[in-house]
């Protein structure tokens, strides 16, 4: 009984700590597919590498604040086309 109680306690917090981990922003390599497409959704395209990786990170900003405001219960939800 004393070692049931330890192993629950551990799942307890493992779960917890999987839903935080699930929780949180989109992974890298998905976020870059979104951004691929965004980019062919509306024609962009950019003159070099460092351009391209800055307006990648401005995406990337910008969805996780749109995550951001959509998880907390306000009249509207943001979106990226």
């Amino acid at each position: 009984m004393a070692s049931v109680s330890p192993c629950l306690v551990f799942l307890f917090v493992l779960g917890i700590w999987a839903s935080q981990a699930s929780s949180r922003s989109v992974p890298e390599a998905s976020m870059s597919d979104r951004f691929e497409q965004w980019m062919a959704s509306y024609g962009r395209a950019y003159q070099d590498s460092s351009e391209k990786d800055k307006r990648f990170q401005i995406f990337k900003e910008n969805v996780e604040y749109i995550e951001s405001h959509n998880a907390d219960t306000t009249k509207y939800k943001l979106g990226v086309k």
